[in-house]
């Protein structure tokens, strides 16, 4: 079998032989760029802490309204979208967050 890959490669050729690939403009390859100005979280007490109300809350305690989109990923995870990568950073320099008395998590 290792002989059969050793010719198999010896074979290949970065010549202009065959016709480029060309990838799908598809969802899948597009979701990274998407969530590269997100960041992750964690609700460390989800018993007091209202995982609606929290995102609801957190753009006005970041000072980023209208900037950013939470979206509740479970009962105590969650991940805010941002628009720009400047109101990101800012949010991820002044960790550590707090929402109702409770810490939580967050991570890029």
């Amino acid at each position: 079998m290792a002989d059969l890959l050793h010719k198999s490669l010896k074979s290949m050729s970065i010549e202009d032989e065959e016709e480029p690939l060309t990838l799908p403009d598809s969802l899948r390859f597009r979701v990274f760029d998407e969530n590269s100005t997100s960041i992750l979280g964690r609700l460390l007490n989800p018993d007091c802490q209202s995982m609606a109300r929290m995102i609801e809350y957190m753009p006005t305690a970041w000072q980023v309204c209208g900037r950013v989109r939470g979206i509740a990923l479970s009962r105590d995870r969650f991940q805010f979208v941002f628009e720009r990568e400047e109101d990101l950073q800012t949010v991820l320099n002044d960790r550590p967050w707090s929402y109702n008395h409770w810490a939580m998590v967050l991570e890029r």
